[in-house]
Formats: C-alpha cells, structure tokens, sequence
C-alpha cells in the first residue's frame, strides 16, 4: 500500500486534513504568506481538494490545486462542484517537476506533507520560478528531530515509496539555496504524539464504523498500517512536524 492509498482510504471515511496540525497550521501558512482576496495561490498536491477550497472559502482567494494522481483530481473538481467554489478553484493534473504553469503566475505557493516524496533538487527551481518575484512559498512537512539511527532513513523511504526529509534547518536553507528569504520557522514537533487521537477524532463514530469495515475486508491493509505504526514507535523523538515560509528574493531579471 503506496502513502496515496492510505490517504484515500482515510478520505473515504471522513478525515479531510491528514497532516498534522490541521487547519490551524494551514491558516499560519496562508497568513505568513500573506493571502487575501484575489490573491493566485497554487495547492500543491492538494488530494481531494480540501485544503483548496477551505482556502477560497476563507481568504476569498483563487487556487489551483494540483495532483498526479486522476483518482484524486476527479475527486476535487466533485467536491469544488459540491461547494459551488466553481469561480475561485480549478483542479489540474500536474507534476510539481515540471510545472504547466507560466513564470510568476502566483502570489503564494502552499505545500502540507507533499514535498518529501519529491526530487527536491528538480521540484524547488519549478516552484521558485511560478511564484511572482515578492510572492510566497509555505511548506509544511515531516522533519528529523535528531539524526535518525542506522537503517531508519532507508526504512522509510521503503515503506513510504521514496519518502526522504532532513532536519528544519535543511529545510531552511533548502528554501535560501533557492532563492527565497526565509520569514517565518515553526517546529511543531509535540503534535506528532496525538496523531492517532487526531485522526479518531476527526473520523467521528460513523468514521470509525466506515474505516474498521474496510479494515475487516483488506487484511493486507491492516498489515501495512500497522508497519508503519511500528516504523513511527521507532521514530519517536527522531521524527517531527515543522514548517517553513520564504518569500521569493527578486532576481536581476524580474
């Protein structure tokens, strides 16, 4: 079971924000990156669509979210219908190394848990490069606390289809080496102990029913959530929440 698959089964039973932190984290994102009405704002991986909507909901704002999987994208442009956000949200097949996009066209680039799965060396240049010279980049991801033990790094990328991260600072200079001064730095890193309460909470009692069904007729899925239940016991005090906000330096030829 790849990382999408978990997410979609937690969707199909009621959670709809699976990073830690919640939207209490995507609005400090969405207020350091300064978006507002009629700011352009880019969701990227953005699932099935609801940190895009929430968005242009909240900050009357127009996004486009992106994602490669076509389960996901039809799954958002449902729930943008659903909501009536048909002006202000579009859903768009993409690849995050190779942008459909053309340079500078938005005010804010938000990210939740997306860019670890990514080759980072190719992905940041594309993001740098559609974010208007003074605009914003928002990244919220899972980060190392202490260095890892022997074996941890490599485990995790196995378990979760390529996952790779680094400690904040990495993430910090990441963001410098790419052209963006760094604004605001937040390690959230205690959330990590209440992610299982989180997500019960969030399931609710119908939530619970839905997901111990599902459960009950995919033995191997409960054999992949419970490595990796294993793998993150193993992670505590190594592992971590944290995000990072720059803001695009304006180069010569801006």
């Amino acid at each position: 079971m790849t990382v999408s698959d978990a997410d979609r089964v937690m969707y199909e039973c009621g959670v709809e924000v699976l990073h830690p932190g919640g939207r209490d984290k995507t609005d400090e994102m969405a207020r350091a990156c300064q978006v507002g009405p009629g700011s352009r704002v880019l969701d990227l991986g953005g699932g099935r669509g609801t940190t895009a909507c929430y968005l242009a909901h909240t900050y009357g704002c127009d996004v486009v979210a992106i994602d490669t999987s076509p389960d996901m994208v039809d799954a958002a442009l449902r729930l943008v219908h659903e909501r009536g956000l048909q002006d202000h949200v579009s859903v768009v097949q993409a690849d995050a190394h190779a942008l459909p996009f053309a340079s500078g066209c938005f005010d804010a680039v938000l990210i939740e848990c997306v860019t670890t799965m990514l080759d980072r060396a190719r992905a940041f240049p594309e993001l740098r490069r559609v974010v208007a010279a003074g605009g914003y980049l928002g990244d919220l991801e899972m980060t190392y606390r202490v260095t890892p033990p022997p074996g941890f790094d490599a485990d995790l990328r196995e378990a979760w289809g390529g996952f790779t991260t680094m400690p904040l600072d990495g993430w910090r200079d990441l963001f410098v080496a790419n052209g963006f001064e760094v604004t605001h730095v937040e390690d959230f890193s205690d959330r990590m102990e209440h992610l299982g309460r989180t997500f019960v909470k969030d399931l609710g009692v119908a939530g619970v029913a839905r997901l111990t069904g599902k459960l009950l007729a995919r033995p191997g899925l409960v054999r992949d959530l419970a490595g990796w239940e294993a793998l993150l016991r193993r992670g505590r005090g190594v592992l971590g929440y944290g995000y990072v906000v720059g803001r695009r330096i304006a180069a010569p030829s801006d």
